[in-house]
This record gives structure tokens, C-alpha cells and sequence, in this order.
């Protein structure tokens, strides 16, 4: 089974010039604001403190480039799309910088997209999977606050979800952050695209 064990942040990307350089293989992170992409950071890695968890929508600005197990590969986490904190100016300018960062990121190999279980896909949810199928960029559907259902609610949910965005069941993850259900199919999930 494949292991997170160590990982540092690297820097801050503000636009290509900042990751243009990476020759490691990339793995990101996406979702919409406030859907908890950092706590999901932290707990896939084990570290408590290394994405910075903030109670407001729409605060991760840049593209954050961690290392994972010394080098062994680059978990980029991108900023949220959506209502955002920040101001709609800079919502949109986030949208651009995703979008510019699967067209230039020359070792993207996979993108982790994390929906909220307990809701339907939004357009923007619907959106950004747009972007991934145009760039033709593999990806994994990480539906998170899964401990927020019952057993009997998550399976239809997930059907839901998967309807939703017109993907395969297979391919949607149910996660908590919380009880940290899903993380080892997460990083086996990782694991399988490090070997492709």
C-alpha cells in the first residue's frame, strides 16, 4: 500500500513562471471553496498543520507545491473556485489561474476533485470537470464530508453525485476528512498513478 510519509511545503505559485520549472511528477487537488481542500491536504499526509485550514471561503489564492516522501512527486493545491471571501474579480481570476495551470504544468499527471457528498454537482463543479476533459487530464472524484450520511444514505448519494457529473460510480471516492474513511483507497488511488 502506498505511503505518505513526509511531506514540506515548497512555495506559492502565482502564475506559470512559478511552476514551469517542476520536473517531478504533480499531483493537484481541486474544489470548490470552502469544501475543505486543505483539511483533505492534511489529513491524506498525516501532517495537521501542513495546508492552512481558514473558516472563509476562498482564502487559498496561489497554486500551494508541496513535496511528498522527499521528492517522490508534487501535490499542487489549487485555489477554490465559487463564492469566495475574496471578491467575485478574484474568484474569476482564480478560475484562470486553474485553468492556465492544466494547460502549462508540464508533469500534471492526475487532478483529486473533491465535491461536498451531502450536495448535487454545481455548474462550476460541472465546469471545472469540463476543463480536465478537454486537457484530457485523468482524475479522481473525492466526495468528501462522507460522515455526514447515514450507510444507507451514502451509496444513493453517490449514485447522485456520479449522475451529476456523468462519470462512472467507480470513479468517486467517498471521504471524511473527520473519521478519515477513504484515505486508504485515496493514496492507493495515488499510488496506482505514480506507477502509470
Amino acid at each position: 500500500m502506498f505511503q505518505i510519509k513526509n511531506s514540506e511545503f515548497i512555495r506559492s505559485a502565482a502564475s506559470q513562471k512559478d511552476y514551469i520549472d517542476v520536473t517531478l511528477p504533480v499531483i493537484a487537488v481541486a474544489g470548490k471553496s470552502n469544501v475543505g481542500k486543505s483539511s483533505f491536504i492534511n489529513m491524506i499526509t498525516g501532517s495537521g498543520k501542513l495546508a492552512r485550514v481558514s473558516k472563509e471561503a476562498g482564502r487559498t489564492r496561489l497554486i500551494n507545491l508541496f513535496s511528498i516522501n522527499n521528492g517522490e512527486f508534487i501535490l499542487a493545491d489549487l485555489p477554490g473556485w465559487g463564492y469566495s471571501a475574496a471578491g467575485k474579480d478574484t474568484t474569476a481570476a482564480f478560475s484562470g489561474n486553474i485553468e492556465e495551470f492544466f494547460k502549462k504544468a508540464p508533469t500534471l499527471k492526475h487532478v483529486i476533485m473533491l465535491v461536498d457528498i451531502r450536495h448535487e454537482p454545481q455548474d462550476s463543479d460541472k465546469k471545472m470537470l469540463a476543463f480536465m476533459h478537454y486537457y484530457q487530464i485523468p482524475f479522481t472524484v473525492a466526495a468528501v464530508k462522507s460522515d455526514k450520511l447515514s450507510g444507507a444514505k451514502l451509496g444513493p448519494q453517490i449514485d447522485a453525485v456520479a449522475r451529476g457529473l456523468m462519470i462512472g460510480r467507480d470513479n468517486i471516492i467517498p471521504v471524511s476528512n473527520l473519521t478519515k474513511a477513504g484515505k486508504d483507497l485515496i493514496l492507493k488511488r495515488i499510488g496506482e498513478v505514480l506507477q502509470e
